[in-house]
């Protein structure tokens, strides 16, 4: 049994994209009289989708209805027939409601699905009578879901589109203490290859000057306390600073 109930659209696809760009061309809470008088269609026809668009947040209001930022964003990308837009605006309405996201999982569930299959699952789902309304309210529903890129229609068969996924930013791209600069970079890498080249007896610390040119041998005397003969040792000098 179907979990709650749903009120389904009335009218197809086509006719509730007039409708939601009529409400986009209101500026204010506005009545069935004045809706009517932007997309062609009588009263009744606007007022038997007002539910839907209602509970899919694309309308909001009392007696008196506005758009939402949804649908007035939805009916912007209609009227000026930007492909990519709609399929945005779509997606995000679909997102955003717990019945449409179900019926786009069903198709992802099994994989494929027979058109006629997913309107009779929409039907059955939304808990209304079956009758020639609802049926044409679940095509439209379909046709969402195709509109917001979710499903794919081939040989009379629904498939769900594999979503992109999101870019992933590198955790280090994220990380305050990233090395931007690439001569610094460079600088530390050869650093870090000179001690390991050349390294220096435990507890004592690399002798560094700031000879550039790469690393230089210098003597260091010392007494061995034996007379006054002295020994000469010999170590790399640094040109890297620290």
């Amino acid at each position: 049994m179907p979990e709650e109930k749903f009120k389904l659209p009335r009218s197809s696809y086509e006719e509730i994209c007039k409708i939601v760009k009529a409400y986009g061309r209101l500026s204010k809470p506005s009545s069935l009289d004045d809706v009517a008088q932007y997309c062609a269609i009588n009263k009744t026809g606007i007022s038997a989708n007002n539910a839907f668009l209602s509970n899919v947040e694309i309308i909001e209001g009392g007696r008196s209805k506005e758009p939402t930022e949804k649908g007035r964003a939805l009916a912007q990308a209609l009227e000026h027939e930007i492909p990519d837009e709609i399929t945005a605006r779509w997606a995000r309405i679909v997102s955003d409601n717990d019945f449409l996201n179900r019926m786009s999982a069903a198709v992802r569930i099994r994989g494929k699905m027979e058109v006629s299959a997913l309107e009779a699952h929409i039907a059955y789902s939304a808990g209304e009578t079956k009758s020639s309304q609802v049926m044409t309210g679940a095509r439209a529903v379909v046709d969402i879901l195709r509109a917001a890129g979710l499903v794919h229609e081939q040989d009379g068969q629904l498939s769900a589109v594999q979503s992109k996924s999101p870019s992933v930013v590198p955790e280090e791209r994220t990380s305050p203490h990233l090395i931007t600069n690439e001569t610094q970079l460079t600088h530390d890498l050869h650093k870090t290859l000179f001690f390991r080249c050349f390294p220096f007896p435990a507890g004592a610390g690399p002798a560094c000057g700031n000879t550039v040119g790469g690393p230089q041998s210098r003597p260091s005397r010392s007494r061995d306390g034996v007379g006054n003969r002295q020994t000469t040792t010999w170590r790399p000098s640094c040109p890297w600073g620290g």
